[in-house]
This record gives C-alpha cells, sequence and structure tokens, in this order.
C-alpha cells in the first residue's frame, strides 16, 4: 500500500514534486485554479483527510529593508549602507 501525500499548490514546485512522488506515492493535489481555498479551515481539514504526510509550497513572507547613503566626489564614490532581510516559512501541521 502506497503512502497518501496532500501537495497544496499546482505552480511550478507542486508540479516538480508530483512528478518526483508519483511513481512512489498516492498522491492529492489541490489548488485555488481547481477551487480549493487553502484559507478555508473546512475545506483544508477535509482535504487532508486520510494523508499521511502535508506539503504547503508556498507559504512564506518575506520582509526587506535597505538603507543606504551614496555620495560621489570628484576623487570618490563612497556607498555606505546596510540591508536586513527577514524570511518567515509558514509550516503547519494539521492532523
Amino acid at each position: 500500500m502506497k503512502a497518501k501525500i496532500a501537495i497544496v499548490g499546482s505552480g511550478n514546485i507542486g508540479w516538480a514534486l508530483k512528478q518526483l512522488l508519483k511513481s512512489d506515492y498516492d498522491l492529492r493535489q489541490g489548488d485555488i485554479a481547481d477551487g480549493f481555498d487553502a484559507k478555508d479551515i473546512k475545506q483544508v481539514k477535509d482535504f487532508l483527510k486520510g494523508a499521511d504526510a502535508n506539503d504547503d509550497t508556498g507559504d512564506y513572507e518575506n520582509y526587506d529593508f535597505s538603507l543606504r547613503f551614496n555620495f560621489a566626489f570628484p576623487w570618490a564614490y563612497i556607498s555606505i549602507g546596510d540591508s536586513f532581510l527577514l524570511l518567515i516559512f509558514i509550516i503547519d501541521f494539521c492532523y
């Protein structure tokens, strides 16, 4: 008996995961284009019923902050600055 895996999202990553796993696992894939709304908890719970593993292929938040000062002098170009990147991956376990 093959393990059951649910993939949320059918974009590039979801498609690649499906291609890699389809011969070894029983897959179920859902996407907003198919009418699956991942923000609706009832739909998510129904979708994940019976799945042994779940992968959310695109849930992250990205925050960028950059501050830079540039000085152009006849004898030199000086650039002083710093940047900060905060990348948050959201992992939900629904059982």
